[in-house]
């Protein structure tokens, strides 16, 4: 029976490559939403006060939401850095031929 992970490092790059493609779709996204305005509804008091909650509330959720970019980048980058480490413990785990 045979112990431990098999990993292509070459699938694991391409994983890496289609995080990266969501995170700059999500960010794109995002920059979509922080280029969006809140207009005014007019001098009415009631609903300039409705109108700064509605604003501050977008805001807030544009900004969390562009800290899961940052995070989907790093993932991939995780991904790359595990295949470039599994290959490199592979490589150290082979013993030397003998001749």
């Amino acid at each position: 029976m045979s112990s431990g992970v098999e990993a292509n490092r070459e699938t694991l790059e391409q994983r890496a490559s289609h995080v990266h493609s969501y995170a700059e779709e999500h960010e794109a996204a995002v920059q979509q939403l922080r280029e969006c305005g809140t207009e005014s509804w007019g001098p009415d008091p009631i609903f300039s006060v409705l109108n700064k909650i509605w604003a501050d509330s977008c805001h807030s959720m544009v900004e969390a939401r562009g800290t899961a970019s940052g995070v989907m980048y790093g993932t991939g980058d995780g991904i790359i850095r595990t295949s470039r480490n599994i290959e490199a413990a592979e490589c150290a785990s082979q013993m030397p031929e003998i001749d």
